[in-house]
C-alpha cells in the first residue's frame, strides 16, 4: 500500500487505525527520509478541513497513533534519527499556517504543533522560539477554537529549564487563564498548566469561575494535581470547600466533596478530626460544611471497607478539650440531631448533670484565664458546649434544673460574646413554660448583673459626668449595663408575643432600657436604643410613641446611630405599614435625603430598604425611584459592588412585576436619562453610554414583558411607549444640546408602537414627528434616526382601529390626515 492509501483506509474508519500504523510503518523503515514528502502532502489536506469533521478527526487521530506507535518502538522499529527528521519536516510544513487567513488552517496549525511537541524531546533554540512566538500571537486568535488549540501547544513548553522562557510562557497561559473570554480556551489551560508555587494561586481562584464547568475542573485539578493539602494555605483551603460544597451547580459541589474525601480526606489518616487540626474552625467559614459532607458521604457509603463514623462518650475527652475537639463533637452530634440518628445520638452525649459540670469547668476557666488568645479559644469551646446543649434530651428533671441554674449563674457572672448569650437566652426560652415566666427569669438575671436599687439608684444613670469626674466604678457600672443591654436584646430578638400581653417586659424596658436611652456613654446609649427598637418590632403602640427619637437619632451626625434608625423605618414600615410615620411623606424624605449622602454604607442601605418599600407597593414615589436609577448608572457608585446588585435584581424584577409598576417607571424615565446624559460628558471612561441606558428602560416598561396585572385589563392596555415617544419628541424639540437630542431621536426607534390602539396618541405622534423632522437642518445628525423612526410609524396601518363611537370616528379621520402628511414628509 501506498501512504496515500493508508492515509486514505485511516480517514474511512479508525478501528482500521492498528493495522494501518503497522503498515506505514513498515514502509517508513524502508524508505526512510524518502517517505517525509509524502506523509507531509497526506497531512497537508487536513489543513484547510474546519473543526469537528469525522475524516479530519480521524487523521488526526491516526497520526497521534502513528508518533506514539513510533516512539515506544524506539531503535528497534523506526530509528529515532529518522523519526525525528518526519516530526522536523511536519514541524516546518504547519509552521507556514499560523498566519494563515482561513480560520481553519490555523486550528488545525496549533492543534498538529501540539501533538508533534507531544512527541519531540527537544527543540533547537531557533524553533523554539520560532513555535513559540507563534503560539503566543495564536493565544490571541480572535477565533475560540484556535486559542483552545494554542493554550494546549504553548502547555508543551513549560519547564524547559530556562527561567526566562519558563517565565514567559507562564505569563501567557496565566493571562489566558483570567482573561480569555472562552470557556474552552480556560479549561485548556486550566488543566494543562503546571503546578507550582507561583501558579497555584490563579488555579485556585478558577474555582470561583462563572462557568460552573471550569469549576468543576478546578476541583478536579485540585485532587489529581497537587500533591498535598499542605501546599495549599490555611485560608484558601476554608474558600476551596466553601465555594464548592455550597455550589449551586449538583457537579461542582460532587468534584469538591470528591476532593475532599478521596484526597484530603487519605492525607490526614482517613480521620476527620485530624482534617479540623489543618482548617481554621474558629474564624473560617467551611469547616462544619466539610464535616458534615463527609459524615453524610460515609453515612451514605456503600463500600463496607468503610467503618460508620460513631463517637461515643469519652468524659478525658470531653474534660480536656481543644478547640477542633469540641468543634468536631459538636458537629457529629449535630449530624445525628438533624438526620434522626438517635441512636448515635444517644451515644456520644452526656448525661444533663455531666454537661452541666463540663459547662461549669470551661466558665471557670475562661473567668480564671488572662491570656487573650486562651480566653478566646475557651470561649470557643463553651460555645460548641452550648450548642450541643440545645439538642440534649431535657427528661432528666434533675439534670434540667441543674443546667438551667448553670446556664443563668454564666450569663450573670461571666464576661460572655454575645453569640453564647443567644444561645443561653434560646435554652432558657425553649425550657419556660411561658414567655412571662422567662422573661421573669430574666429580671432576675438583669438584677444580679446590675443592682439598680442599690446605693447607685435608677437615677443615676443619667446623671452627666464630665470626662475629668469619670471614676473606675463609673466605667465598670458602665460595663455592666452594657451586658444587660446585650442580654436583654438576646431576649427581645427571641421574643415573640405582643409586649401588651407580657408586663414583666415592659418592666425591663422601664427600669434599663429607656433610662440608659440617654446615658452620657455613647456605647450605653446605641445598644438601649437597638434594644427599643426590637421593642417596637413586638408593640406598634410602643413603635408609635418613640417614632420621634428615632427622627433625632436618624439626624444624628454619628453615622452607626443614623443608620440604626433607617434600619428601624424599613422594619416598622414593612411589619406596620408605611403610616405608622403619622406625618404623610416623611418616610419619603427621609429616604430621599439618606440617597444623596457620601457614606457608602447608609446609601446601600436606604437603597436596600427603598427596594423592598417598592416591591411590597408601600412606596411609589417618583423622586426616590429616579434617584435609585441614577446611583445605579452613576460612576459615583462604580464600586460600590452590593449596591449595584441589589439593584440590578430589583429594577427588572419591579419593572415586569406589574404595570403600574411601569407606569411608574415611565414617568421617570426621561429627567433620569438627562441626569445621566450630562453626567456622561464628564464620565465618559466611568460608566455606560446614555443610548445603552435608556434601551435598557425602554425594555423594562415594554407592556408585552409584564408578568400580571394589578389594575385590569384597561390600566394594563396602556401603551407607556407611546407616552414616552410624544415625552421624547417634544424634548427633542425643545433640546438645545445636540448631542442631547440626537440621543432622544435614537431611542425613538427602539420604541415599540405597533400594537397601539389608541387614535389621538398616534395623531399627536405623527403630527409632533412631522413637525421635527421639518424643523431640522438637512445635515443634523438627528436626522437619520428620526427619519427610522418615522417609517416605523408610517407603517402602522390606521384604518384597522376600532370605531366604538363618533368621536373616535372622529379621531381616526384626524388621524388619517396626520398620517398622510407624516408619509408625504417621507417621500
Amino acid at each position: 500500500m501506498s501512504v496515500a492509501a493508508i492515509f486514505q483506509d485511516a480517514a474511512r474508519t479508525a478501528t482500521s487505525h492498528r493495522k494501518n500504523v503497522v503498515a506505514l510503518r513498515k514502509i517508513h523503515i524502508r524508505k526512510g527520509h524518502a517517505l517525509e514528502a509524502d506523509f507531509c502532502r497526506c497531512v497537508a489536506r487536513i489543513l484547510p478541513v474546519k473543526k469537528g469533521h469525522p475524516e479530519a478527526e480521524r487523521i488526526i487521530l491516526f497520526l497521534a497513533a502513528y508518533l506514539e506507535g513510533c516512539k515506544v518502538e524506539g531503535d528497534e522499529g523506526v530509528g529515532k534519527a529518522i523519526l525525528d527528521g518526519l516530526v522536523g519536516k511536519l514541524l516546518n510544513l504547519v509552521l507556514r499556517g499560523f498566519k494563515a487567513k482561513d480560520k481553519n488552517v490555523r486550528f488545525r496549525t496549533c492543534q498538529i504543533v501540539w501533538l508533534l511537541l507531544n512527541h519531540l524531546e527537544e527543540l533547537d533554540d531557533a524553533t523554539f522560539c520560532l513555535v513559540r512566538d507563534e503560539l503566543f500571537l495564536r493565544s490571541k486568535d480572535k477565533e475560540a477554537a484556535v486559542r483552545t488549540q494554542a493554550a494546549s501547544a504553548i502547555s508543551r513548553l513549560q519547564d524547559v529549564g530556562d527561567e526566562e522562557e519558563d517565565e514567559l510562557v507562564r505569563e501567557c497561559l496565566l493571562n489566558m487563564l483570567q482573561h480569555d473570554t472562552s470557556v474552552d480556551v480556560r479549561k485548556a489551560v486550566l488543566w494543562n498548566i503546571s503546578v507550582n508555587s507561583i501558579t497555584l494561586p490563579y488555579i485556585l481562584e478558577r474555582a470561583r469561575d462563572v462557568d460552573p464547568h471550569v469549576r468543576k475542573l478546578a476541583f478536579r485539578k485540585i485532587t489529581e494535581d497537587v500533591e498535598k493539602m499542605g501546599m495549599i494555605p490555611i485560608e484558601d483551603r476554608d474558600m476551596l470547600l466553601n465555594s464548592g460544597l455550597s455550589d449551586r451547580e449538583a457537579n461542582v459541589q460532587k468534584a469538591a466533596v470528591a476532593m475532599l474525601c478521596e484526597r484530603w480526606i487519605p492525607e490526614c489518616g482517613d480521620k476527620l478530626l485530624n482534617l479540623l487540626h489543618k482548617m481554621d474552625v474558629m474564624s473560617g467559614n467551611a469547616a462544619e460544611s466539610a464535616a458534615k459532607a463527609y459524615m453524610l458521604s460515609v453515612t451514605n457509603s456503600s463500600d463496607d471497607s468503610i467503618p460508620p463514623l460513631k463517637i461515643s462518650f469519652d468524659e478525658d475527652m470531653w474534660n480536656n478539650l481543644d478547640v477542633e475537639e469540641a468543634f468536631f463533637v459538636r458537629t457529629a452530634i449535630t449530624f445525628y440531631s438533624e438526620n434522626q440518628m438517635h441512636d448515635e445520638l444517644e451515644d456520644a452525649l452526656p448525661s444533663l448533670l455531666k454537661h452541666s459540670e463540663f459547662l461549669q469547668r470551661y466558665g471557670l476557666l475562661l473567668a480564671q484565664t488572662e491570656d487573650t488568645d486562651e480566653a478566646i479559644a475557651l470561649d470557643f469551646i463553651l460555645r460548641q458546649l452550648l450548642l450541643i446543649a440545645e439538642v440534649q434530651d431535657y427528661a432528666d428533671e434533675m439534670g434540667r434544673r441543674d443546667l438551667l441554674l448553670i446556664l443563668r449563674d454564666m450569663l450573670s457572672s461571666l464576661d460572655l460574646r454575645k453569640e453564647n448569650i443567644l444561645i443561653i437566652v434560646r435554652i432558657m426560652k425553649s425550657r419556660a413554660s411561658s414567655e412571662s415566666d422567662f422573661t421573669r427569669m430574666i429580671i432576675e438575671v438583669l438584677y444580679t448583673i446590675y443592682d439598680i436599687e442599690g446605693p447607685e439608684s435608677q437615677d443615676s444613670i443619667n446623671v452627666p459626668i464630665r470626662p475629668e469626674d469619670v471614676t473606675e466604678e463609673d466605667i465598670e457600672r458602665s460595663i455592666l449595663m452594657l451586658k444587660c443591654m446585650d442580654v436583654i436584646c438576646c431576649v427581645l430578638e427571641c421574643a415573640e408575643a405582643n409586649l401588651q400581653e407580657n408586663a414583666s417586659m415592659t418592666g425591663i424596658l422601664d427600669s434599663f432600657v429607656l433610662p440608659s436611652l440617654t446615658s452620657p456613654h455613647p456605647a450605653t446609649n446605641y445598644a438601649a436604643l437597638q434594644c427599643l427598637s426590637l421593642a417596637c418590632l413586638l408593640d406598634k403602640t410602643l413603635a408609635q410613641r418613640h417614632i420621634q427619637l428615632f427622627m433625632s437619632a436618624f439626624n444624628d451626625q454619628r453615622t452607626e446611630l443614623s443608620s440604626l434608625a433607617l434600619k428601624v423605618f424599613f422594619d416598622l414600615s414593612v411589619l406596620f405599614g408605611p403610616d405608622l410615620l403619622l406625618t404623610p411623606g416623611v418616610l419619603t424624605e427621609v429616604i430621599s435625603e439618606t440617597l444623596q449622602c457620601d457614606d457608602e454604607d447608609l446609601l446601600t442601605l436606604a437603597v436596600e430598604g427603598s427596594a423592598k418599600l417598592m416591591m411590597l407597593s408601600f412606596m411609589a414615589d417618583e423622586l426616590v425611584l429616579q434617584q435609585i436609577i441614577v446611583l445605579y448608572y452613576h460612576p459615583h457608585t462604580r464600586s460600590m459592588n452590593r449596591l449595584r446588585q441589589c439593584l440590578s435584581y430589583f429594577l427588572p424584577v419591579f419593572a415586569h412585576a406589574a404595570h403600574p409598576n411601569q407606569a411608574l417607571l415611565q414617568t421617570v424615565t426621561l429627567p433620569s436619562l438627562r441626569i445621566l446624559a450630562q453626567e456622561y460628558t464628564d464620565s465618559k471612561d466611568s460608566m455606560v453610554a446614555p443610548l445603552q441606558i435608556g434601551g435598557q428602560l425602554i425594555d423594562w416598561i415594554d407592556v408585552r414583558r409584564v408578568v400580571r396585572s394589578e389594575g385590569g385589563g384597561e390600566s394594563a392596555s396602556e401603551d407607556l411607549h407611546a407616552l414616552l415617544a410624544l415625552e421624547l419628541l417634544e424634548a427633542a424639540k425643545e433640546e438645545e444640546d445636540l448631542a442631547i437630542e440626537k440621543l432622544w431621536c435614537q431611542l425613538l426607534s427602539r420604541l415599540h408602537l405597533a400594537d397601539c390602539a389608541d387614535a389621538d396618541k398616534l395623531t399627536r405622534i405623527a403630527e409632533s414627528t412631522t413637525g421635527l423632522m421639518r424643523s431640522l437642518p438637512k445635515g443634523s445628525t438627528s436626522l437619520p434616526p428620526l427619519k427610522k423612526f418615522a417609517r416605523a410609524v408610517a407603517e402602522i396601518d390606521e384604518t384597522t382601529l376600532r370605531q366604538a363611537n363618533e368621536d373616535e370616528f372622529l379621531d381616526q379621520q384626524t388621524l388619517i390626515t396626520a398620517m398622510s402628511e407624516l408619509r408625504n414628509e417621507m417621500e
